[in-house]
């Protein structure tokens, strides 16, 4: 019998800390949900095994796809109805800008003796709110491309 070879040995796959994608994350969570199939009736911890195996296909993948069509490419147009200051979600402006400018502000009012209070909305419920059919009006209003509509209406039908 051949001697175990250095990669075989035990002590260094214990130690060996695998790569931490952003897929590898995104499987973690869902493997961490106990939560009911969704739309497909495909149950979240039966993707997260799927996943684990197509990871190297499925990075590729996504990332294929994002430089075809940027999930967020309906949004560079200017919006009939979008505030200048609207900067998440939005081509060349990110939060990191919104901090900027909070901050800004914060000091320009303290330096001049003013009081600043800063107020944070949780949205996560947005959807649950909002009637669906204007939803799915302000979509096709704002030009947002079919293939999210679509996965948005099927999120709605769900609820």
């Amino acid at each position: 019998m051949a001697s175990p070879s250095a990669t075989d040995s035990p002590e260094k796959e214990s130690t060996e800390v695998p790569e931490v994608t952003e897929t590898r994350a995104a499987v973690l969570r869902l493997r961490a949900k106990n939560t009911a199939p969704g739309p497909y009736g495909v149950p979240s911890r039966a993707l997260a095994l799927a996943l684990k195996e197509l990871e190297p296909q499925l990075s590729g993948l996504f990332t294929a796809r994002l430089e075809q069509d940027p999930l967020v490419s309906h949004l560079c147009r200017e919006g009939p109805d979008l505030d200048e200051h609207q900067l998440g979600f939005r081509c060349g402006r990110s939060n990191i800008d919104v901090i900027t400018r909070v901050r800004a502000l914060a000091e320009e009012t303290i330096s001049r003796g003013g009081v600043v209070l800063a107020v944070s909305l949780d949205i996560s419920n947005a959807f649950n709110t909002l009637p669906w059919s204007c939803i799915r009006e302000a979509l096709n209003y704002h030009r947002v491309p079919p293939y999210l509509r679509s996965t948005i209406g099927t999120y709605l039908e769900e609820r």
